[in-house]
């Protein structure tokens, strides 16, 4: 039985590897687009007149930063509802397991 946070799970099967890298590349943009963010805020705090508003756009950054566990909660729900592959039938097994001379 498959549970939450199981790694076997992100290669359970293609859709599963599909998902995975779908969340990945989600993941890998949210990452670039706070950290931009926080560089272009830090730099309105440091400019006379603009303080407020690099406040502001850091107070964003740290809404944003939540993206990070709601993302890899979501990768993991994702994959926990997702069916798995059934397993082969038992002669297919023994066939696969057969040594050949």
């Amino acid at each position: 039985m498959s549970k939450l946070f199981d790694q076997s799970l992100r290669t359970a099967s293609a859709r599963h590897r599909a998902v995975v890298r779908r969340h990945e590349l989600i993941h890998t943009v949210a990452e670039f687009v706070i950290s931009l963010a926080s560089v272009i805020g830090s730099a309105l705090v440091l400019v006379d007149g603009l303080t407020v508003s690099g406040a502001w756009v850091l107070l964003c950054v740290s809404v944003l930063l939540a993206i990070r566990p709601a993302s890899r909660l979501l990768l993991e729900l994702h994959l926990f509802l997702l069916p798995l592959d059934p397993p082969a039938p038992a002669s297919v097994a023994l066939r696969m397991n057969e040594k050949h001379p």
